[in-house]
């Protein structure tokens, strides 16, 4: 992958930051089902994630297209959601919830 040191610049996506973020964006559909099932209601998005939902957003639409680059605040926004992801569902299915992040090996 092309080292990103602006965060603005849109680089070639590796294929493993490609299936992260169609993973997190299947993962975010079933976590929302499934909250939407056990409680009644939509899953509460906290506003500290609104930037990071819109760049993913705007990563997964792209990808969509046939475009396979990416930022580097995108990235990060896709790592940031995968492991809020991954807690909300330890939360609601009352799991043990772990401490754990993705590494930057994931973006290189």
């Amino acid at each position: 992958m092309v080292t990103n040191s602006q965060p603005d610049r849109l680089v070639e996506s590796t294929p493993d930051v490609v299936s992260l973020c169609m993973a997190v964006e299947e993962r975010f559909l079933d976590l929302a089902n499934m909250y939407g099932r056990m409680k009644g209601e939509e899953i509460p998005i906290p506003s500290s994630l609104d930037n990071a939902m819109f760049r993913w957003r705007k990563m997964v639409i792209r990808y969509k297209s046939g475009d396979f680059r990416n930022t580097q605040a995108e990235f990060l926004s896709v790592k940031e959601l995968a492991e809020w992801t991954v807690r909300m569902k330890q939360e609601l299915c009352d799991q043990q919830v772990t401490n754990w992040q993705l590494g930057d090996e994931v973006g290189q």
